[in-house]
């Protein structure tokens, strides 16, 4: 029985910690999306879009995501920004919070690869995806939850 719920509480420990990368993609949005505020999810995050501006492009794209003069993405759980394809006449600028913290950037290569949960984008300029990644488990939140699974275990050995 200990070793059942010894190898049950590993495994949830490492199902809780894995998940999906999510491609926020523009392409294909229905007609009827309001560019003001609309919410997309993909692989179980959700993302929330207020202030842009949608311009329809049938040439090059389907949609382009153009922010007004200030435009921003809220998740609802902290996420990685793996990578954000976007057109600008310059540098992306804005600025990235995690919980009340916030980091600025000159250009969206400084958030890149970092843990964000709300970013804020300033600037003309079109963006067309969005990728992120889970937050990965730490190494050290598995060694605590053994470690505590075997203090449980060794105190039900001596009782």
């Amino acid at each position: 029985m200990k070793k059942m719920a010894l190898f049950f509480s590993l495994a949830l420990v490492l199902i809780a910690g894995s998940g999906h990368a999510a491609t926020f993609s523009f392409d294909n949005l229905p007609a009827a999306t309001d560019p003001s505020g609309f919410t997309m999810q993909e692989e179980g995050v959700s993302a929330e879009f207020t202030d842009f501006t949608l311009i329809h492009d049938g040439n090059l794209y389907d949609y382009f995501m153009v922010p007004n003069p200030t435009a921003s993405i809220a998740f609802d759980a902290a996420v990685v920004l793996d990578d954000m394809t976007y057109d600008s006449w310059n540098t992306l600028p804005g600025t990235a919070y995690l919980g009340n913290v916030a980091t600025h950037f000159c250009d969206i290569s400084g958030a890149i690869g970092k843990t964000w949960d709300k970013i804020v984008l300033d600037g003309t300029f079109s963006i067309s995806e969005v990728k992120t990644s889970p937050v990965p488990l730490p190494g050290a939140a598995l060694l605590l939850i053994s470690g505590l699974i075997g203090l449980v275990g060794l105190r039900s050995k001596q009782q």
